[in-house]
């Protein structure tokens, strides 16, 4: 019989794949429908788990292959590497408050506006596009907001979360007195990076060629 427990840190996560596995492998394995349910936190993780299973299983059937055990054993490890990666995202977005700037934020890490556009690889005309929300979130490349996370040590998911707000007027932008100020309807990205006066050619390719 399977005893669940709580699993609150990503230890313990190799604890439950400990348990997963064992249980996998009994007469009487638990369906993954019932672990599913008691640890619905983990559901992605479970569920891979499962899927590389029969994969792990054929390989243990296959001749003494020193080189091909390595592999598949670097496989597990990425597996599981990936699981405390998501885990431990989930756990800052449930914890880190919410972010109010994409330029405060890089000043507490360090880096200024031209450093981190730099870093990401856009011109300053994009970064402040990102900055006011001006680009449709649909169209902006999950490696954009993977490395923008990465560069300001928050979760993927508060990036996503500040740019699905609505979109914003610049501060200290001038405009007609005579006319309402208009918030400038939001861009596809790959359209703003076609159109970046400040990005060459190779930074621009390597945007748009997302295959």
């Amino acid at each position: 019989m399977t005893h669940f427990a709580s699993v609150e840190n990503s230890d313990e996560l190799d604890e439950l794949y400990a348990a997963w596995e064992e249980d996998r492998r009994s007469s009487h394995p638990t369906p993954l429908k019932e672990w599913i349910r008691r640890y619905p936190q983990h559901r992605a993780e479970l569920i891979q788990w499962a899927t590389m299973a029969p994969i792990m299983d054929y390989a243990e059937t296959l001749p003494d292959d020193p080189e091909g055990e390595a592999h598949v054993r670097a496989i597990g490890h990425r597996i599981i590497e990936e699981a405390r990666r998501k885990w431990r995202a989930r756990q800052a977005a449930t914890i880190a408050p919410p972010l109010r700037s994409l330029q405060a934020t890089a000043q507490r890490v360090g880096l200024n506006p031209k450093a981190l556009a730099t870093r990401l690889g856009l011109g300053l005309t994009l970064l402040m596009k990102l900055e006011y929300r001006h680009l449709r979130l649909a169209s902006i490349p999950d490696r954009l907001i993977r490395q923008l996370a990465e560069a300001l040590q928050v979760s993927e998911q508060h990036i996503r979360a500040y740019l699905q707000q609505p979109p914003t007027l610049a501060p200290g932008a001038s405009y007609r007195a005579n006319q309402v100020p208009q918030v400038p309807a939001q861009e596809d990205f790959a359209h703003a990076v076609r159109s970046a006066p400040d990005m060459d050619e190779a930074q621009k390719a390597s945007w748009l060629n997302q295959d």
